[in-house]
């Protein structure tokens, strides 16, 4: 089920937060919404497909490891379906990263941050992304 943070007023870009600890998601959706980001947020990796079908978004924060539909699965999916979103995405984990996750990430080229994190590391991240 999806968690709807309020949006500040007048902004005008849009992130998705993914995360499966919605005290996390939560704090990482309050950053984006001081960059001036209208926020969503996920629980799951099956919400966020349904979100991301349905909405455009100019971030994505995803926790890369979680059940079900992972962060992973998530990313490849929108490799087929919304490949321009892919480029907008920034993975958090708590986990250190398996051969297989570290290949991914390799692959992927995303920016991945490890819990716990500085919010300044975050908030970096994302205005990178909107430069790009």
């Amino acid at each position: 089920m999806a968690v709807p943070l309020t949006a500040q007023s007048g902004a005008t870009r849009r992130a998705l937060v993914v995360d499966d600890e919605e005290t996390v998601g939560q704090i990482m959706g309050y950053v984006l919404q001081g960059l001036g980001y209208a926020v969503d947020h996920a629980l799951d990796g099956q919400e966020a497909l349904r979100m991301a079908r349905e909405n455009s978004y100019d971030a994505v924060i995803c926790d890369l490891l979680m059940p079900g539909v992972n962060g992973m699965a998530l990313y490849e999916t929108w490799q087929d379906e919304k490949p321009e979103l892919t480029r907008r995405v920034i993975f958090v984990t708590g986990d250190s990263l398996g051969n297989e996750t570290r290949d991914f990430m390799e692959r992927c080229g995303c920016p991945c941050i490890y819990k716990p994190f500085r919010l300044g590391q975050l908030a970096e991240l994302v205005s990178g992304l909107a430069r790009t």
